[in-house]
């Protein structure tokens, strides 16, 4: 699910949390960019780098999944974003670009994560200075290094 935009206006927003930054709420509405009213939207994607719809300059968008895990583990997570992005397993920040803009890079950022049995909570931050964004977040399934 993806929501957004958010302003973001000169970037003065990137430390802003947002209502999304607080709870999760897929029925949430709330205002965005330009006034207008924004919520959660399903979203799929058939490449490793998510686009949000309504790309824009200067915007913030935020977007939710859930990961199940059969027992509870660690695994290597490999995140991209273009340009600023972070993102927060169970709640834990297990990842935060660089703030200079930059293009997506799918690695941009690894981490050990650690994932509960059951369904883990899975939100990601993105932000567009200018031209192209998107995010991946992408969970190494094999034997662990």
């Amino acid at each position: 699910y993806i929501i957004g935009p958010f302003p973001n206006p000169n970037r003065e927003n990137l430390d802003k949390k947002f209502p999304p930054e607080s709870a999760v709420d897929l029925d949430g509405v709330y205002i965005g960019a330009r006034g207008k009213r924004v919520r959660w939207q399903f979203r799929q994607s058939a490449t490793v780098c998510v686009f949000p719809h309504e790309p824009d300059n200067y915007m913030i968008w935020y977007a939710y999944s859930e990961v199940y895990s059969e027992k509870e583990q660690d695994r290597w997570c490999i995140f991209g974003s273009d340009d600023f992005g972070k993102c927060w397993v169970n709640d834990e920040l297990v990842f935060t670009s660089g703030k200079t803009p930059h293009p997506w890079i799918p690695d941009r950022g690894y981490a050990q994560v650690r994932f509960k049995r059951g369904y883990n909570k899975v939100l990601f931050k993105l932000e567009n200075a200018w031209g192209n964004t998107g995010f991946s977040m992408c969970i190494f399934l094999g034997d662990n290094l």
